[in-house]
């Protein structure tokens, strides 16, 4: 081989090198960037965040939420069920109100533990199991929700009386963006923890307490954008106090204040 050939040779072996190195380093950012998007689809993005803090929201206040069930349990407990409802043949408290259906079964405690027959402004404990279900259809945003609750209540002859226990919710949302190009639904599942939340027996208004949920979210995005359907898990703390809103935070880092007559969100 004379030395054009041998140089034209090397030079052929080089360049196929560096082909394969330039193919193998391609592939490897694409590698990387499938892995990226994958772990992306199951990673809340902030939009996901600001619409599990919405959901959130109308769980809790808005005049059909948590804190009308416990002035509900409040009321029911102490003899007084909410306006509206009636004892059912199976002696459930039932009633509607927001598009959606409320049990409630009541179990009272007089100041000696003694359990009572019919409740009434002398129960000093209670245990309540509540249940929840319907649909909501609004202008952006629409859900479908069942839920129950176990609670006890105490302190019902005190200034205060102290709400715990567990619950759990199922629900379906979607909403839509402004312009109607996007819409994304989520399916939710909530299992909640009532810590202390503490009420004005006079007044019916919260003192304070804590409600941790932990969400678990499925995504489905359909239009214009980047997102694809995702699957993850948020922890959200919501703080009561007497000012009427609520704290709400999400996974330790995303804070939002809840009002709580209306059930709207804003973030912090």
């Amino acid at each position: 081989m004379n030395h054009t050939t041998q140089s034209l040779a090397l030079d052929t072996r080089a360049a196929r090198r560096r082909s394969t190195s330039r193919a193998l380093i391609g592939a490897s950012i694409l590698a990387t960037a499938l892995i990226g998007c994958a772990q992306d689809d199951n990673e809340p993005t902030q939009e996901d965040y600001d619409d599990v803090a919405t959901s959130v929201g109308g769980l809790v206040g808005g005049g059909s939420g948590e804190v009308t069930s416990f002035n509900d349990g409040l009321s029911t407990a102490l003899g007084t069920p909410p306006a509206g409802f009636s004892l059912s043949a199976n002696g459930q408290i039932e009633g509607e109100r927001g598009g959606l259906s409320f049990s409630y079964e009541v179990s009272c405690s007089d100041a000696s533990g003694d359990l009572m027959t019919l409740c009434d402004d002398t129960t000093d404990s209670a245990s309540l199991i509540v249940d929840w279900s319907g649909n909501y259809d609004g202008n952006l945003w629409q859900f479908t929700i069942s839920r129950t609750g176990d609670w006890s209540i105490t302190g019902l002859q005190s200034d205060a009386a102290v709400f715990n226990g567990q619950g759990t919710f199922d629900v379906t949302s979607a909403s839509q963006s402004i312009d109607g190009r996007v819409s994304r639904t989520f399916a939710l599942s909530y299992a909640a923890s009532y810590q202390d939340i503490t009420i004005d027996t006079a007044s019916e208004n919260l003192l304070g307490g804590t409600i941790i949920y932990n969400v678990h979210a499925e995504r489905q995005v359909d239009g214009r954008n980047n997102e694809r359907e995702g699957e993850f898990d948020i922890t959200a703390e919501v703080s009561f106090d007497d000012s009427g809103v609520a704290s709400l935070v999400l996974d330790g880092s995303h804070s939002y204040r809840i009002n709580l007559a209306t059930g709207t969100v804003s973030p912090e």
